[in-house]
């Protein structure tokens, strides 16, 4: 059976609702069965991806972030204006993704079989 070809995009920011967290869990779900998984960050949703970061209470997202390469999810992007319009700098994320622009972000949503939105 051929893996779908899944675009998870976060668009929501880390703990202010079960969004995020919700999205993080069905990544993880997908990553075990062997799917072609991309992500992307798109606006607010790169605040997901700050170093600095210290949720009160519940599961910390960034740690579980951090584990995407353990189940072999490599694609990771961060929506390049977004990041200049939060004045969030590269270096300031906490995990490794490549920073894309917006036609980048619309070619993969097109070729994607099913397109996650948190």
């Amino acid at each position: 059976m051929t893996p779908a070809n899944l675009v998870f995009i976060f668009r929501s920011p880390p703990y202010s609702t079960p969004i995020a967290q919700e999205g993080v869990d069905a990544l993880l779900a997908a990553a075990i069965f062997d799917q072609k998984i991309s992500v992307i960050f798109m606006g607010d949703g790169v605040f997901q991806l700050n170093k600095n970061q210290s949720p009160t209470g519940g599961r910390n997202q960034m740690k579980m972030l951090q584990s995407l390469a353990m189940y072999d999810v490599e694609q990771i992007f961060v929506q390049a204006t977004a990041l200049a319009e939060r004045s969030i700098s590269s270096d300031n994320l906490n995990i490794a993704c490549s920073a894309i622009s917006d036609q980048a972000i619309h070619q993969m949503i097109s070729s994607a079989s099913h397109i996650l939105n948190f």
